[in-house]
């Protein structure tokens, strides 16, 4: 639906009903509103691509797909309530929550130095050019397991 804001203008607008009952835990409850919060700002899942046995595949070439496949964002493998931390890079770039300044674009050899995502200046993520010509980007992002990522250390110890 379209609404309307008198210092803004139009805008897109959505809504989620969720059921709350005095049954479910609170964090998971959070997680999820926080994950639906992000498809009302107009936010897709934070989909992951595996090429295994390689790290990373050549442009063009597909991955096995996962949709929730992100467990660091909770667009991601948050939107269970296992995660209550941030929007990754790419979904905050889109919001326009980080300045652009703060996202350099590489796209030749070089060493760069980021800021965690929750800094408030600085680079603090990079997108990186997957080959000459091609507008496909690799984002990387630094996060810490404190503040609103504070959750983030259970998934990480998934990982190991």
């Amino acid at each position: 639906m379209t609404l309307n804001s008198p210092s803004k203008g139009p805008f897109a607008g959505t809504e989620a009903i969720m059921g709350i009952g005095t049954r479910q835990p609170y964090q998971p409850m959070v997680g999820i509103a926080a994950h639906e919060g992000g498809h009302n700002l107009g936010l897709n899942h934070a989909s992951s691509l595996d090429f295994a046995p390689l790290v990373l595949g050549p442009p063009g070439v597909d991955g096995v797909h996962q949709e929730y496949g992100d467990r660091f964002s909770v667009m991601g493998g948050g939107e269970g309530g296992s995660l209550l931390g941030h929007y990754s890079a790419p979904h905050k770039s889109k919001l326009g929550w980080l300045d652009p300044s703060s996202i350099p674009n590489v796209e030749t050899d070089s060493s760069s130095v980021i800021k965690p995502l929750e800094n408030a200046t600085g680079p603090r993520s990079l997108r990186i050019r997957r080959g000459p010509g091609i507008d496909d980007w690799l984002w990387i992002e630094y996060r810490q397991p404190i503040g609103y990522d504070s959750t983030l250390a259970a998934s990480i110890s998934l990982t190991q």
